[in-house]
């Protein structure tokens, strides 16, 4: 995301459920965007670039990790 016109410390992103928001205090920025059902949360990573770009990035759990193979 382009946060060219924000402060880094007022940059705010969160997750509830498969919501991933990200909000800026004291504006109207608001971004709310879905997520798939098979990601891992915990490998979630946040990161405010010198580009003055926000980077999330997330990895997708194996679809293949559930199938036994006999």
């Amino acid at each position: 995301l382009d946060m060219y016109d924000y402060h880094p410390d007022k940059i705010r992103v969160s997750i509830n459920d498969n919501d991933l928001t990200v909000q800026v205090e004291q504006t109207n920025f608001y971004r709310q965007i879905t997520l798939p059902s098979n990601i891992d949360l915990s490998s979630l990573s946040v990161h405010y670039h010198y580009d003055r770009k926000l980077y999330i990035t997330i990895k997708l759990l194996d679809e293949y990790s559930s199938f036994k193979y006999i």
